[in-house]
């Protein structure tokens, strides 16, 4: 799987954001379903104004959203639901076991079947990810 980033200070041109994701599935030869576009909803509505949009729904999306409550989501028209939820950066990064305070916090919206399909089976023992009790069970990353 490989995400690419339509945020400020990437991509700023639509059209080259098209060709550039047209390119890399063609030399990849991924499949839809393994190109994430990672964006938030305000700057994709407002980078796609007067833009045919509808060919990026063909990839999975992965939703930058800072709230504590799935609820508060927004997610692009195009797309009926996001298969990554980056949450925020909360200080959690030594408990998750890297060597940082603040990592960038994400829910994958299934489960492990889900989970194995975008990206595998897992290879070693996974520790179980607690989900904040504040958050749907629709929304984790897994256990």
């Amino acid at each position: 799987v490989v995400a690419v980033d339509f945020e400020t200070g990437s991509w700023t041109d639509l059209n080259n954001l098209y060709v550039f994701m047209n390119e890399l599935q063609q030399l990849s030869g991924l499949p839809d379903e393994r190109i994430l576009l990672y964006t938030n909803y305000y700057y994709f509505m407002e980078a796609t104004q007067n833009a045919k949009r509808d060919w990026f729904g063909q990839f999975p999306l992965w939703v930058a959203s800072y709230t504590s409550n799935p609820e508060h989501v927004k997610i692009p028209p195009i797309w009926n639901e996001s298969l990554i939820w980056q949450y925020g950066t909360p200080v959690e990064g030594l408990d998750a076991g890297v060597h940082s305070l603040e990592i960038d916090g994400n829910y994958l919206n299934g489960g492990m079947e889900k989970f194995e399909k975008y990206f595998g089976k897992a290879t070693e023992s996974i520790p179980e990810i607690i989900v904040p009790p504040m958050l749907n069970k629709k929304y984790f990353i897994m256990h």
